[in-house]
Formats: C-alpha cells, sequence, structure tokens
C-alpha cells in the first residue's frame, strides 16, 4: 500500500535535505581551501567559516580588499552556491516540521 500524497511528499523533502547538507558542507571546504591557497588564513581569528564575523571578513575580500579578482569570482561564486543549498534546505526543513498538511 502506497503512502498518502503528503507523507511521499515529505518523505521525497527529507530525502533532497539529505542531499543538499553534505554539498553545502563541500562548498564550505572548497572556500576554505581557496583561502588557504591565497595565503589567507581565517582560522586563527574565526573557529569557522560560517560565522557572521568571518563571512564579514570574506565579504570584505571579494570587494577587493588587498585580493585579486580571480579570487574574489571564485569566492563569490562559492558563497552564492552556500547561500542556495542554505535557502533550499531551509524551505525543506520548514515543509518537514510543518508536517504534511504544510507540504502542498
Amino acid at each position: 500500500m502506497r503512502p498518502r500524497p503528503e507523507i511521499r511528499r515529505l518523505r521525497d523533502y527529507t530525502r533532497l535535505r539529505v542531499d543538499l547538507t553534505p554539498k553545502r558542507a563541500r562548498y564550505w571546504q572548497r572556500l576554505e581551501k581557496l583561502l588557504k591557497d591565497a595565503l589567507i588564513e581565517i582560522s586563527p581569528v574565526a573557529s569557522t567559516l560560517d560565522t557572521l564575523s568571518t563571512r564579514d571578513m570574506i565579504e570584505a575580500l571579494i570587494a577587493g580588499e588587498r585580493d585579486s579578482r580571480r579570487l574574489a569570482e571564485l569566492a563569490r561564486t562559492l558563497l552564492d552556491q552556500i547561500d542556495a543549498h542554505t535557502a533550499q534546505i531551509d524551505i525543506l526543513t520548514g515543509r518537514i516540521e510543518g508536517g504534511p498538511e504544510s507540504s502542498r
């Protein structure tokens, strides 16, 4: 017997969120590697890359603060991908937590 459409939709959202979460983590890792390759060490001043202060520092680098245009492009692309994954995960989480009624 197949579950109701609302339950199937919740299962789909859950599977998609499970897929997106490690993808977002990989973009954080790529961003960290990009910064290290550019000899920019964030870890001495911030515990993780996903804090607001770290993001502000990265945004400043992207804006051209003592860095090349290529690094800014790559970092911007990575931050955009992270933001897109975060937004999708947040939407899916809301739908999952809202139960079958909110998954329409």
